[in-house]
């Protein structure tokens, strides 16, 4: 829905659309490494959380901040690397989680699993969020509240499935470390 909005409402032309995503996943690549170590530290769980209320305040910064105006670095920018910390954050740490206590012959369906379910997330996460836009797509920064509800709600769900994930483990019996 970004790339959507900086071309329907601010004219971006398709490829400055385009460029103008790659910040967030810049930052991605830059601290997924430091994030998989801090899961080492303190598990996946926070990790979760955190990405998912980084990538619901992306969504509501959008919401709050796009307006008619083009304005990249004040309304754009903080917003998309607020994301990226989201993104950053949480598939990391749903990453460890979903091969957490699998025995090794198993890790490989396990990890093809996970991609598979993130896949899969990611393309129904798309079409329901573009479903939440008019057709013709918005030409207005209002057309797209209906996009940043759904993404807000939906990473909520996700930092509140990284809450029922903590709980869950410390309730239940514990799988010996390596």
């Amino acid at each position: 829905g970004s790339i959507i909005f900086l071309s329907h409402v601010w004219d971006y032309s398709d490829t400055a659309a385009g460029l103008s995503f790659t910040a967030g996943p810049a930052l991605v690549g830059l601290t997924s490494r430091r994030v998989g170590r801090l899961i080492g530290q303190v598990g996946p769980e926070p990790l979760i959380i955190i990405g998912g209320l980084c990538l619901a305040g992306g969504a509501g910064w959008h919401w709050w901040r796009l307006d008619t105006h083009s304005a990249f670095w004040s309304a754009w920018l903080p917003g998309h690397l607020l994301a990226g910390v989201g993104v950053s954050a949480i598939f990391t740490a749903l990453g460890t989680a979903s091969v957490h206590g699998v025995a090794e012959p198993r890790l490989a369906g396990a990890t093809g699993l996970n991609q598979t379910a993130r896949q899969l997330g990611g393309v129904v996460g798309v079409a329901i969020g573009l479903g939440a836009l008019d057709s013709p797509l918005p030409s207005s920064p209002a057309g797209y509240t209906p996009l940043w509800i759904v993404v807000i709600t939906a990473m909520l769900a996700a930092a509140a499935c990284g809450v029922v994930l903590k709980r869950m483990r410390n309730s239940g019996p514990r799988p010996p470390r390596p």
